[in-house]
């Protein structure tokens, strides 16, 4: 059975790492193994810069971009529909295809080159992204141990090349004609993006993923990915003992409640051979764990999701190309529907500022700490965290009309602005003064404030 990406070496270098407690490695050895909600703005990180577009077939483009997000060149291959039309009447949906870790700059030929997507997508309406995440990058802006800086994949995917796609092509613009599929480190990238930008992406898909480093193997698994781009430990989020606030900000089964209105798919095998006592891939084995403890979050939090654990198999190419050939055209078929944005919804992050479905939320503090935005309607909200906060609607009130707002039992008049929101100054409480999760700080939420909103 083949285990992702690696060859014969490569699986000599990560059984040695194992054998010197780099447990890390192993679970992460992953694959060759005009509408509702404006992307964020390019200008927010700095635009592309096209470099070069090779045409690999009629469909398939190799394009290489200028990055400053990752202050580098950097390549994605983009599988266009057949008879791509750029003035089509109707705009065509996008995916967006994430790799697994490993393989050097070249995981994002895995779909193209080794899983068939070119042959079996041809009579597919939609463009297919699939950009370059780097070896182990985690789809993640790293930490880089506290000095920060490159490389930024998470800025370059969602606030650099979704914006390029959009202004290029003749694509939809809004969270439901965007999707994300991953496999392996790709499945905890699609999870994580949907999780955290809900209000861009409608569906997400995961093939065997990393989606929990909270277990036992998690933390030195994901931490160790890493290495596979020549940086030491800690290089993501920074190390878990000191940075566990950034870990869990980035972890899918902690922002699971972020999901309750995306179509959500997740496929795992076991990690056992028919009738084997004990795991024979070690890798399958690893994420099935995380695979189910993101199942398990979903249903705390009543969401809908499609889960499958089809049992014996491993993390192999011949499995996730199953995968992909189940779930993607799934995914397609909802790209045909629209997915307008909820009016009730919850969110939480680790953000001092954060905005999500046209809402707005600021909060003065000078630790990390998780806030929760929660039960918001018309109605009202609760905001959960400490330290002062500004909230402010979308816009979904009458403009120019003074609405009563009541937070925790006291009432004021606020008059919402000309587009139809409401701006509500509210106190959290004395802002924690201990990162959350390190010794000596407070678990859970600090204060928690509940507010009404009536015409």
């Amino acid at each position: 059975m083949t285990h992702g990406i690696f060859d014969r070496a490569s699986r000599r270098r990560l059984w040695a790492a194992l054998a010197s407690g780099a447990l890390a490695l192993a679970l992460s050895a992953c694959q060759n193994s005009e509408i509702a909600t404006a992307p964020p703005t390019a200008e927010a990180a700095g635009a592309l810069k096209p470099v070069r577009d090779e045409a690999l077939s009629e469909r398939l483009h190799e394009i290489t971009v200028y990055s400053p997000a990752l202050e580098r060149e950097v390549t994605f291959r983009l599988l266009l529909p057949a008879q791509y039309d750029a003035a089509a009447p109707e705009p065509y949906p996008v995916m967006y295809l994430l790799h697994g870790c490993c393989n050097g700059s070249n995981g994002h030929t895995n779909f193209t080159a080794s899983l068939g997507v070119e042959e079996f997508t041809a009579g597919m309406r939609a463009l297919f992204v699939m950009p370059e995440g780097g070896a182990g990058g985690m789809y993640s802006d790293w930490y880089n141990n506290g000095l920060g800086g490159p490389p930024r994949w998470e800025t370059h995917h969602v606030r650099e090349l979704l914006p390029w796609i959009e202004r290029t092509y003749r694509v939809r613009r809004d969270r439901g004609g965007r999707g994300l599929m991953g496999i392996s480190m790709g499945g905890h990238g699609a999870f994580a993006y949907a999780a955290k930008y809900p209000d861009l992406f409608g569906s997400a898909a995961a093939i065997s993923p990393a989606l929990d480093s909270n277990t036992a193997a998690g933390a030195p698994v994901l931490d160790a990915g890493a290495a596979f781009d020549g940086a030491p430990p800690g290089s993501a989020w920074g190390p878990r003992a000191t940075e566990e606030v950034r870990w869990r900000g980035h972890n899918p089964v902690d922002l699971a409640e972020n999901l309750g209105n995306t179509a959500l798919f997740i496929r795992t095998g076991n990690g056992y051979e028919s009738g084997a006592p004990a795991p024979t891939d070690i890798f399958e084995w690893g994420v099935h764990e995380m695979a189910l403890n993101m199942h398990n979050a979903l249903l705390l939090y009543d969401i809908g999701h499609e889960y499958t654990d089809y049992g014996p198999g491993g993390h192999s190419q011949d499995l996730f190309r199953q995968s992909v050939r189940t779930l993607l055209p799934k995914q397609v078929a909802l790209l045909e529907r629209a997915r307008p944005e909820p009016r009730r919804f919850s969110y939480r992050s680790i953000e001092p500022a954060f905005s999500v479905y046209g809402w707005k939320v600021a909060i003065t503090r000078e630790v990390l700490e998780f806030a929760r935005l929660g039960e918001v309607s018309e109605s009202g909200f609760t905001l959960s965290g400490s330290g002062r906060a500004r909230v402010t609607s979308a816009a979904w009130y009458r403009p120019g009309a003074a609405h009563r707002v009541t937070v925790d039992g006291v009432q004021s008049l606020i008059v919402a602005d000309a587009s139809g929101r409401l701006t509500i100054e509210l106190d959290l409480g004395p802002a924690r003064a201990i990162q959350q999760y390190r010794p000596g700080s407070e678990d859970g939420y600090l204060q928690t404030r509940v507010v009404t909103v009536a015409p």
